[in-house]
């Protein structure tokens, strides 16, 4: 109190998950500055990928009036809205189609706007988490215990990429050369980051399972960088979840030296969201995430 006047000081901050790019030095591996904040409209901005060129990008917006799933022409800033609907879209590499699914089934519409065709019935539940290299086959999971599989788009047959008799299967992906594949194994304590090499369609049983990065902590969302020999995912080895990569032995897939840092998020302004970020999408020379942008404000209030 001052003059017998009270003076209040108060702070307020608000979160929202922004999109944002890490550019990577395309021989290292590693990230070259601080992430950079794309476009933004207010709302929440999750779940992103991008076509192979770099020239689209399929986001999931979300505000007071609902989600909504929308196609950004990197080089205009055009934006297209395909769909209405709280869904994780899944853009082709060609960037010709959105791959999609509301957990009862798997649905694609074309990149260039029109009527969403469904695919097929999951059993029991299932997500649709991105596409094999050559725009082909939608890679899906479904199932309990949690298995992943392959969608042919033009032949509308499905087969089951990787599978495990007694636990689940998260995040499998395909290498870019499609001889191999990256996922992660959860467990009560940790999570343990693998490849498997594809036998005659499918991966190989666990007896051929390569250990990329095994520790007591959570480690998830694993992608192959564009030339396979690096793997990235996320981690909080420093205590912190923050983006790691892995080299690799180009002909073994076994890891080579240490896993090292590519991005830190120890910064209360921008951290890792939790799962339902729902990802992240790699180019050459970057990677998009979902990350919180955190700001506040100071007021000060004087009452008589």
């Amino acid at each position: 109190m001052a003059g017998g006047k009270t003076r209040i000081v108060l702070s307020l901050g608000s979160e929202t998950a922004r999109l944002f790019r890490i550019r990577l030095d395309a021989a290292t591996g590693k990230g070259l500055g601080e992430p950079e904040a794309l476009f933004h409209s207010g709302s929440d901005q999750r779940s992103p990928s991008v076509s192979v060129d770099g020239a689209k990008l399929v986001y999931r917006q979300s505000g007071p009036g609902g989600a909504t799933i929308r196609l950004r022409s990197m080089a205009t800033g055009e934006e297209t809205t395909l769909l209405s609907s709280p869904v994780r879209p899944n853009l082709s590499p060609d960037g010709l189609n959105v791959a999609f699914s509301d957990q009862k089934q798997l649905s694609l519409v074309p990149a260039s706007g029109g009527e969403a065709v469904k695919l097929l019935d999951f059993q029991g539940f299932g997500t649709a988490t991105g596409w094999s290299p050559d725009s082909r086959r939608i890679i899906y999971y479904d199932g309990n215990p949690i298995r992943f599989s392959l969608f042919d788009v033009q032949s509308r047959q499905k087969a089951e990429l990787i599978s495990h008799p007694t636990y689940d299967i998260h995040s499998a992906t395909l290498s870019p050369d499609q001889r191999w594949v990256l996922f992660h194994t959860p467990f009560p304590r940790k999570t343990i980051i693998r490849i498997a090499p594809i036998r005659v369609g499918r991966a190989a049983g666990e007896a051929e399972w390569i250990t990329v990065f095994d520790r007591d902590t959570n480690s998830r969302v694993p992608i192959w960088s564009h030339d396979g020999n690096l793997v990235y995912f996320l981690t909080n080895l420093d205590g912190f979840q923050c983006l790691y990569g892995q080299r690799l032995d180009g002909a073994t897939k076994r890891p080579v030296g240490d896993p090292f840092p590519v991005q830190h998020f120890h910064s209360v302004r921008h951290r890792l969201l939790g799962p339902a970020a729902q990802g992240a999408a790699l180019l050459s020379d970057a990677i998009f995430l979902a990350l919180s942008a955190t700001t506040s404000s100071v007021w000060l209030a004087t009452s008589n």
